[in-house]
């Protein structure tokens, strides 16, 4: 398996979808009052990260790993449909759910509870399979992907998963 220099993204310390606060004191003439404000969680930059991470890695260690380095049309492929499926499925994607193929494609399982959608990105492919309890499984094999407008097909299946 290949891993990155830092298996973790540097200030994750949990997975947890919580509105984090940090307090703040507002003072009055009368009395002194704690604010807790609300700190905006974005999904999107633990998985750039991580797809960043993969990039550094030394060509050197894919090969002694005998793992194919993507492209760079893959890595950005990958980053344009990260940023075109929007935050709200981005919540389904954990980084840890976000590998790369010893071929040279990176795979990308969105979990709604336990109904999959795996997403593999090439350099001008995308495909998908999807595997569920309730709804029908589903398979698209690679249609022409350039990073920028996510397939029908694909669009489709994730709105199935959400209903």
């Amino acid at each position: 398996m290949l891993t990155t220099e830092h298996s973790e993204y540097p200030k994750w310390s949990s997975y947890r979808f919580e509105t984090v606060c940090e307090p703040w004191e507002l003072s009055t003439s009368e009395e002194k009052v704690t604010i807790m404000d609300p700190i905006r969680f974005d999904p999107l930059s633990p998985l750039t990260w991580k797809v960043d991470q993969f990039n550094a890695i030394k060509l050197e260690k894919w090969d002694d790993a005998d793992y194919l380095k993507p492209v760079p049309a893959t890595f950005n492929n990958v980053k344009g449909f990260l940023v075109s499926v929007g935050s709200e499925l981005l919540l389904h994607l954990r980084p840890e759910d976000l590998d790369i193929t010893s071929y040279g494609t990176f795979t990308l399982d969105f979990y709604f509870g336990k109904d999959l959608i795996s997403i593999e990105i090439g350099k001008d492919k995308i495909g998908y399979y999807s595997k569920s309890d309730k709804l029908q499984s589903s398979v698209l094999t690679g249609v022409y992907f350039d990073g920028d407008s996510i397939p029908t097909e694909i669009s489709s299946a994730f709105e199935k998963f959400r209903q």
